[in-house]
């Protein structure tokens, strides 16, 4: 989990809705999985009313044929509707859930940047913050909604749809998922390659935002000065930097994508190839073949997804590691609990110096004084001095 694993008290605190969310992406799956075994019932009922109808065309009852047949179609039909209202709740659940945790981090986060010190302003660009706080925090919520969403799906569905084919045929199933060891390489390889190439997306999205902000700040003076040209130019290069990284990110997922398909078509070849042989032998019927068709189909597309939710992910892992460094950071002004009597209160200074930390300048040198309840001490001046 990496720097997401910050956000496992989010989860914990909406555990309920998830919880519901996942027992909704358990039911659509069952229903997009189960109507490929009435698909292969109805295309070996089919097949096997042709073989009867040849040989014995006068004692093949007809209208039980078409009876069974529109049963299934019926079920068929019924599963594909509860799949897309049970999708519909999923959504309802995990994807809101998602907004919800994503105004909670907003507020932790604003909340945090109130009790930093000024210090803590002058380190770091204007822009570079409000990144933080808007398009850093709109990736975690990518990693979520949809992530979480579709990672679920996919281990859901990749179980039963297992399940499904060892127990119609183990020895199809092991061939058809000869591919899956080089598609777990190929994701591990390119997973450490995007978690590289955000960081330096966000990195440089963070910089022009920054420069953008310390602009339009000082857009007075840069118009009063001419220099705007230069300014464009400037922009320019942030934006030339902004898109290098940004293309080269695109082109990981760009080659990832076909690489999952290609070995997804592969799966499918084998399943014709090995079922065909199959057939032959009399080991399976025909509509098996089919079924295993619908299966490596249903997984076509979570599997494939891996790339973009590998993309996702990293990009989120990168944005909250970004968000952490600044959760992170404490401030130097520390505040107490501690209640004083301000009518009795005495306030002394002795010999005390004080520097700015972030550029050295020295403000204040060996001053004292004592100051009672009600009294005012107005300091001011460029010189040092001591006081007494």
């Amino acid at each position: 989990m990496g720097a997401l694993a910050s956000l496992n008290k989010y989860l914990w605190r909406y555990r309920g809705r998830l919880l519901l969310g996942l027992l909704f992406v358990m039911g659509s799956n069952f229903f997009a999985v189960f109507p490929a075994g009435l698909i292969q019932e109805s295309i070996d009922l089919v097949s096997n009313y042709l073989v009867e109808i040849k040989s014995n065309p006068k004692t093949t009852d007809t209208q039980v044929f078409f009876y069974v047949l529109v049963r299934l179609s019926a079920f068929i039909f019924l599963f594909a509707l509860f799949k897309g209202i049970l999708l519909f709740m999923v959504r309802q659940t995990i994807i809101i859930t998602s907004r919800w945790i994503e105004f909670d981090l907003k507020n932790e986060v604003f909340g945090h940047y109130q009790k930093m010190d000024l210090g803590f302003f002058r380190r770091h660009a204007t822009g570079d913050l409000m990144n933080r706080l808007s398009e850093d925090i709109s990736n975690v919520r990518m990693y979520l909604g949809p992530v979480i969403m579709y990672g679920l799906n996919t281990i859901v569905l990749f179980v039963l749809v297992l399940v499904m084919m060892i127990s119609t045929s183990p020895f199809l199933t092991l061939m058809v998922f000869v591919p899956l060891p080089f598609l777990s390489a190929l994701v591990y390889v390119v997973n450490k390659r995007i978690l590289v190439q955000s960081t330096k997306v966000q990195e440089a999205l963070s910089s022009i935002s920054s420069f953008v902000q310390e602009f339009l700040s000082g857009i007075r003076i840069v118009k009063s000065y001419g220099r705007q040209e230069e300014f464009e130019g400037m922009f320019e290069n942030q934006s030339l930097g902004y898109r290098s990284e940004a293309v080269r990110l695109m082109t990981i997922n760009a080659v990832f994508f076909p690489l999952i398909l290609l070995l997804i078509g592969i799966s499918t070849v084998l399943a014709v190839g090995v079922g065909g042989w199959e057939v032959y032998q009399q080991r399976i019927s025909p509509g098996v073949i089919a079924e295993f068709i619908i299966y490596v189909n249903l997984l076509t597309w979570p599997v494939a997804s891996l790339g973009w939710i590998t993309s996702i992910w990293q990009r989120a892992e990168a944005s909250q590691r970004r968000i952490n460094e600044f959760l992170n950071t404490q401030s130097n002004i520390q505040g107490g609990e501690r209640q004083v009597d301000t009518e009795q209160f005495v306030l002394e200074f002795h010999g005390v110096d004080f520097s700015y930390p972030e550029t050295g300048i020295q403000a204040l040198k060996s001053v004292s004084f004592r100051l009672e309840s009600g009294q005012i001490l107005g300091i001011t001046g460029r010189q040092y001095r001591d006081w007494e």
